[in-house]
């Protein structure tokens, strides 16, 4: 996951302005502290996360240590057709 992290955040610097959500399906991802990271630098610079199809062992962590909060429940979503849409519905507002 950190490498995982660290590549979203590189192609953040890439993208430049243009990007507003990121989807990320997680599938396989259990570090917190990436997340972390990654969440607050999105929202430094005004942009969203969605987290998309979390497992139950990392959703109860991230549950557990606040971090759904943080991202929001309307942020958090089953799968990667939801996730997108809800990257639609951010794009939108």
């Amino acid at each position: 996951m950190f490498g995982a992290a660290d590549k979203v955040d590189n192609v953040l610097r890439r993208s430049g302005a243009d990007t507003r959500v990121v989807v990320l399906h997680m599938a396989a991802v259990t570090a917190l502290n990436a997340l972390e990271r990654l969440h607050e630098k999105l929202r430094h610079h005004k942009k969203h996360l969605v987290l998309s199809g979390p497992h139950t062992q990392p959703y109860s962590l991230m549950d557990k240590f606040g971090f759904l909060e943080r991202v929001g429940a309307e942020n958090i979503a089953a799968d990667l057709e939801a996730g997108i849409a809800r990257a639609r519905e951010l794009l939108r507002s």
